[in-house]
């Protein structure tokens, strides 16, 4: 794994920790907060890694 790879994942770990907590006002906040610019991008990777949407995590209780 290189070291942008690992940044990428544990960044998608920290932000799905993020949107299970019920804290979370906006995906876009969370994402900006760790620096994500292109949402799109986002949103393709998130789904790759975890196999649903933000969206969707943000959703389950």
């Amino acid at each position: 794994m290189t070291p942008k790879q690992y940044i990428i994942k544990r960044r998608l770990h920290l932000i799905f920790n993020e949107l299970r907590s019920n804290n979370v006002s906006s995906i876009r906040e969370i994402t900006t907060t760790y620096g994500i610019v292109n949402q799109g991008r986002f949103a393709q990777d998130y789904y790759k890694f975890f196999n649903e949407y933000p969206h969707q995590t943000q959703k389950k209780d």
